[in-house]
């Protein structure tokens, strides 16, 4: 061992000549992929003290935006968000995607259960609640709170 350590700092180690196509990359995610985002219509969780940062694709045309259960068993929400804020209910909001003649989609963002404490639509947190017959046409960069956590649009 001594003599490798040796030959090591002497620059005697011959040092095979592989090409990068013998080379194999393994992917040890086994959630690498899923739910990407990088492109297409998804929602940012901006990350606060409760609620660490996540992202969620759209695939349906009505999405349940609400927190995770705590039991850990069936979700109501498709967006269950993973947090300690308790100001987000299971079921608090909803996102609906309509496809246009153009073949682009309209997204609208409604509170129609309605959630116990509000969603707020592109102002500071309780300020401004969104009723519950009322749905927001949403745009790249707007943004939304449900209990103390934001929620930014991509489009």
């Amino acid at each position: 061992m001594s003599q490798f350590y040796y030959d090591g700092v002497e620059g005697n180690i011959e040092i095979p000549d592989i090409k990068e196509s013998e080379f194999q990359v393994i992917d040890i995610d086994p959630l690498a992929g899923a739910n990407d985002v990088s492109f297409g219509a998804h929602l940012e969780v901006v990350p606060n003290f409760l609620t660490e940062a996540q992202q969620f694709a759209f695939e349906k045309d009505i999405t349940v935006i609400g927190r995770q259960s705590e039991a850990g068993g069936l979700s109501v929400a498709d967006f269950a968000i993973v947090t300690a804020d308790k100001f987000i209910s299971k079921n608090h909001c909803q996102i609906t995607r309509k496809k246009l003649e153009d073949g682009r989609y309209l997204y609208q963002l409604g509170d129609a259960a309605p959630s116990k404490n509000g969603t707020f639509y592109n102002t500071d947190k309780n300020t401004q609640r969104l009723l519950p017959h009322v749905k927001v046409n949403l745009k790249d960069g707007d943004y939304f709170w449900i209990g103390n956590t934001k929620i930014v649009f991509h489009d």
